[in-house]
């Protein structure tokens, strides 16, 4: 709704709804009817707490103490709202928006669209998945998957602080139906934005943002009714360096070929730096039949030199392409933004001499010639080098 957000605006989403009634129905308020004034210091806490005695349904307004028709107004699929005024004038304005006299609960709202073509879309259909003590109920953001006939995306709730961020996933099942599993996280350990991928026995890894310097995740696994953290493995902890502290959105992508006999996920990420979303790494991690997991390539997507790296979104390119990556990243986050695309051979991914974790020197050796070098700092074996 107008000026609600859990950042950057003027009042924060609040809890104690879901935002629906108990039949699903969206709730709204009158505003001028409880007194209420957009823009005045603690407008979103009062309208949390001011009664919700309409709703919208079958394209009009409904008020709850009698499930009584509103007259005069309509509301499209849209929630484009349209009345008459008091002086006759027919107005226009959007139930989300900070004229309308008719306005829902002050939180977050997900709805979805479907497409067959990518380009025509169908009309939004709300999705009631917040819980009432969230203050926002978020998506990944990012790409989701499909899985054993579920439409699978990962989202988070968001109670005012860091520390009450938790990914969970949603999903869509054959029957149309929105489901919401467990927190992917634990025991104080915050997430949020994630990304996901399913692995060959049908498990979800999920990689999340976190306040950790390494990339890390939870695998989630199917009980027959819903989806629950793998009791085996909570969180994981990579070898993949990240932006710590408070984090950054990343994406994670399942490559549809394997290397070595072994399924690859690639993950893209701002590095840990001195400036932090200064640079994204790519990493190709290999996938064990056991299902765990070895860093085998570390790339640097060097970003322009006035360019960083932040939000990002990977796919995999077909046609004369096939197989090579497609990268969509957030490369300037101040006005006016930039949204940067760019394509990456998967050849140079996999290529050694393209690794950032190492380090190249060139010598001579003669036979039976020792040379020891200072200069680099390491834990190294017998398989770091050739």
């Amino acid at each position: 709704p107008a000026g609600v957000t859990t950042a950057g605006a003027k009042y924060k989403a609040q809890s104690g709804s879901t935002g629906y009634n108990a039949a699903g129905n969206l709730l709204l308020r009158s505003d001028s009817e409880l007194g209420l004034t957009f823009g005045a210091d603690g407008y979103a806490a009062s309208a949390a707490n001011a009664a919700h005695n309409y709703y919208l349904k079958d394209s009009k307004i409904w008020k709850t103490a009698d499930n009584a028709e509103v007259a005069g107004y309509s509301v499209d699929a849209y929630f484009n709202l349209t009345y008459t005024d008091d002086e006759g004038n027919e107005v226009k304005t959007n139930l989300f928006f900070e004229d309308s006299p008719y306005k829902p609960f002050p939180t977050n709202y997900l709805y979805m669209t479907t497409s067959t073509d990518g380009l025509k879309r169908s009309e939004p259909t709300l999705l009631n998945l917040k819980e009432e003590d969230e203050w926002a109920f978020l998506v990944g953001p990012g790409s989701g998957i499909s899985v054993d006939g579920r439409m699978v995306y990962t989202a988070y709730e968001y109670s005012g602080t860091q520390a009450s961020q938790y990914t969970c996933l949603i999903w869509r099942d054959a029957n149309g139906g929105w489901h919401r599993s467990e927190a992917v996280t634990t025991d104080g350990t915050w997430s949020s934005e994630a990304s996901v991928v399913a692995l060959d026995d049908g498990t979800l890894r999920v990689f999340y943002r976190d306040g950790n310097s390494y990339l890390s995740y939870t695998d989630m696994v199917w009980d027959g009714n819903t989806y629950k953290r793998d009791p085996n493995a909570t969180s994981v902890a990579t070898a993949a360096a990240k932006r710590s502290g408070s984090g950054c959105m990343l994406s994670a992508y399942k490559y549809s070929k394997q290397i070595g006999d072994k399924d690859v996920i690639l993950v893209s990420t701002p590095s840990d730096s001195d400036s932090p979303r200064s640079d994204g790494y790519l990493y190709v991690f290999l996938v064990d039949t056991n299902n765990s997991m070895e860093l085998a390539y570390a790339y640097d997507i060097k970003p322009n030199e006035d360019e960083i790296f932040a939000y990002s979104c990977i796919t995999e390119m077909k046609g004369d392409r096939e197989g090579d990556l497609a990268l969509l990243y957030e490369s300037q986050e101040t006005n006016p933004g930039k949204i940067t695309f760019t394509t990456i051979d998967m050849d140079k991914v996999t290529a050694k001499e393209n690794d950032t974790r190492l380090t190249w020197v060139d010598t001579d050796l003669q036979l039976g010639e020792s040379v020891t070098y200072t200069d680099y700092t390491g834990d190294y074996s017998s398989t770091n080098f050739s």
